[in-house]
């Protein structure tokens, strides 16, 4: 599985890839974690929040590739306007 992120929390920019069997996620206090993991719930249930991008951004998008299914998420913020778009 492969992880593309943009503006999401307190992640900049982040590119990861899982590969089978156990995958350990570690860093510091504020580092993302959380927010990965959330992510991927929320990409599951396409339950993202405009308080998912982050704080300062107009704009947040999310690609997941998981056995050659590939899901894209974006989600902006214009003038008070929000747009979202979601591509399976």
């Amino acid at each position: 599985m492969k992880i593309r992120l943009s503006n999401v929390g307190v992640v900049k920019n982040a590119d990861l890839e899982f590969i089978p069997g156990l995958n350990l996620i570690v860093g510091s206090s504020g580092s993302g974690k959380s927010t990965l993991m959330r992510t991927i719930y929320n990409a599951a249930t396409n339950e993202f929040a405009d308080s998912d991008i982050t704080f300062g951004k107009n704009s947040m998008s999310v690609e997941i590739e998981c056995d050659g299914n590939n899901i894209q998420y974006n989600r902006s913020i214009r003038n008070s306007v929000r747009m979202v778009q979601y591509v399976k």
